[in-house]
C-alpha cells in the first residue's frame, strides 16, 4: 500500500516498479527524464563529430583529385596539339608558345646553367578576353597566323588564358582553368635558317614546351601565386588546398621535329645544351652544317 508520507518523486518511482512488476505499462507522464535526454544529446553530439568530418575532408579531397585529372588532361592536350602542328610542318615560330629564353640559352634541364623552368614567373593575370571554350564565347584560335608574320592568339609568357570546360561560358571557379605555356628559343638548322629569313617563319627542329594548368582559384588573387613553380598539393584537405598560390598541373616535354634528316643532330645538341655537356668533336664535326648554332 503506498505511503502518504511519500515525496511526489518517490511515489512515481514506486509507482513504476508495481507495475514494471505486475506486466502493465507506465501511464504517459511518467516518461525519460532531464538526465536520460541530456545524455542522448550528447551521444548523438560526440557519434556526429566523429563521423562528419571525415566526411568532409573525403569530399574536399575527392573534388581537388578531379580537378587535378582536368588540369593534367588540358595539359597533355595543349602538348598534343604542339606535336602535331610540328609533325605536321606548320610550327612556325609565330604560331609556337612565346618564348622565355634568348637565342643560344636553354632550359637547365640538369647542369645546363640555363633557366630552370620553376624559376619562369607565374602568370600575373589572365589574358585579356580571349576564352579557349566549346561554347559561343570561344574566341581564341590557336593555328591562326598573322597576316604581317607578328604573332596572333599567342598569350603571353606572363599571361593565362581562360579554359572553359564545360562550354556553359559561366566565369566561375568550377567550371574554369587557366593555362600558362611557353617555350625555349629552340634549336634551328642551318637549312631552316636559309629557307627562311625572317626568324618569325622559320621552324624549330628541336624545342622545349612548358604548360602549366590553375585552377580558376588562382585568378582571384594573381599576387599569391608562388615562384619556384610547383604542382599544388594534392594531399587530404576540407578545401582549396593550396590550388591559389600553385598550378595543379606542369608539364614539360621535348618536341622534335623527327620528319627532318637534321632532327638527329639537332635533338643531340639539344639534350646537350640542357645539361650542359659539350658534344664529342667527331660528333660537333659531324653534325656541323646541320645545326645552325654550331659554328
Amino acid at each position: 500500500m503506498e505511503n502518504p508520507k511519500m515525496k511526489g518523486w518517490q511515489r512515481q518511482s514506486w509507482l513504476r516498479y508495481l507495475l514494471q512488476k505486475s506486466g502493465k505499462k507506465a501511464p504517459a507522464d511518467a516518461g525519460i527524464t532531464l538526465l536520460e535526454c541530456l545524455i542522448a544529446i550528447a551521444v548523438i553530439g560526440i557519434t556526429a563529430g566523429l563521423i562528419l568530418p571525415p566526411l568532409f575532408l573525403a569530399t574536399g579531397t575527392r573534388v581537388q583529385n578531379r580537378r587535378a585529372e582536368q588540369a593534367f588532361q588540358l595539359a597533355q592536350e595543349e602538348i598534343n596539339r604542339l606535336q602535331t602542328m610540328t609533325a605536321n610542318g606548320v610550327h612556325e615560330a609565330r604560331r609556337l608558345p612565346d618564348t622565355v629564353t634568348a637565342e643560344g640559352a636553354y632550359f637547365d634541364m640538369g647542369g645546363g646553367g640555363g633557366t630552370v623552368i620553376a624559376d619562369v614567373a607565374p602568370p600575373t593575370g589572365e589574358w585579356g578576353a580571349n576564352v579557349q571554350s566549346s561554347g559561343a564565347c570561344d574566341n581564341y584560335d590557336a593555328f591562326n597566323p598573322s597576316q604581317a608574320g607578328a604573332p596572333v592568339d599567342i598569350p603571353p609568357a606572363n599571361r593565362a588564358l581562360r579554359i572553359d570546360v564545360d562550354g556553359n561560358c559561366a566565369d566561375n571557379d568550377s567550371n574554369d582553368f587557366y593555362m600558362q605555356v611557353f617555350r625555349d628559343f629552340g634549336t634551328y638548322s642551318d637549312f631552316e635558317v636559309g629557307q627562311a629569313p625572317n626568324a618569325n617563319q622559320r621552324r624549330p627542329s628541336v624545342y622545349r614546351a612548358v604548360v602549366r594548368v590553375y585552377s580558376a582559384v588562382a585568378a582571384r588573387d594573381w599576387g599569391r601565386l608562388v615562384t619556384p613553380v610547383v604542382p599544388a598539393s594534392l594531399q587530404l584537405t576540407r578545401g582549396e588546398g593550396n590550388q591559389g598560390e600553385y598550378p595543379l598541373a606542369i608539364m614539360n616535354t621535348l618536341i622534335v621535329d623527327s620528319g627532318t634528316s637534321t632532327s638527329s643532330c639537332t635533338t643531340l645538341y639539344h639534350t646537350a645544351q640542357e645539361k650542359g655537356e659539350t658534344l664529342p668533336n667527331a660528333d660537333r664535326d659531324r653534325c656541323r652544317g646541320d645545326v645552325a648554332q654550331i659554328p
